[in-house]
């Protein structure tokens, strides 16, 4: 039996955001990342979502994806300007 297909969408972001307070932007939510995703699942696509404001370390980020064995991975991204 073939392995299932497994996607991820990596949402980037300021690492450890979360735990790290920078200020209001790094509260944001990428709420479009999570309608792909749902959308995505409705349809019976399977897909992980992974933002970089969860992990406190690229060694979080490297392990989680490693752990996953994806055979896709998309990048969704922001772009703001926040004075």
């Amino acid at each position: 039996m073939a392995k299932p297909h497994r996607s991820l969408l990596l949402d980037l972001g300021d690492l450890a955001a979360y735990a790290i307070a920078r200020g209001n932007h790094s509260q944001w939510h990428n709420h479009g990342a999570g309608l792909l995703v749902t959308a995505c699942r409705q349809h019976g696509i399977p897909m992980d979502f992974y933002g970089l404001k969860w992990s406190t370390s690229w060694a979080d980020v490297r392990n989680f994806i490693r752990r996953g064995e994806y055979d896709l991975i998309a990048m969704g991204m922001l772009s703001y300007d926040y004075p």
